[in-house]
């Protein structure tokens, strides 16, 4: 995610989630599990979600999503199957 915008100065970006950084189930809300958002060096999740000031002229950068405390390594618990979602919305505002 990049901002690339034509405007100089500093960007603020705020981070925020539907569901409050985590995956649930679109039918009947079971949760999968929590997620940690890494943007430009920070962490964002449901413990820690810094406001980040950046360029407004910044390339793209990768936009990471990471399961926390979740393994899928021999399924060792029962996933009902289906869609798990959160929706995440960015807010960038120019100074």
């Amino acid at each position: 995610m990049g901002l690339e915008s034509n405007v100089g100065g500093n960007c603020d970006l705020n981070f925020t989630t539907a569901n409050n950084f985590q995956l649930l189930h679109t039918v009947n809300s079971n949760n999968l599990g929590d997620y940690t958002i890494e943007y430009a060096g920070l962490e964002f999740n449901q413990a820690n979600n810094p406001q980040l000031e950046l360029p407004c002229t910044s390339p793209a950068t990768d936009l990471n999503f990471i399961l926390n405390g979740i393994s899928f390594s021999g399924f060792d618990f029962f996933i009902q199957a289906g869609v798990y979602q959160d929706i995440v919305n960015v807010v960038v505002t120019t100074q």
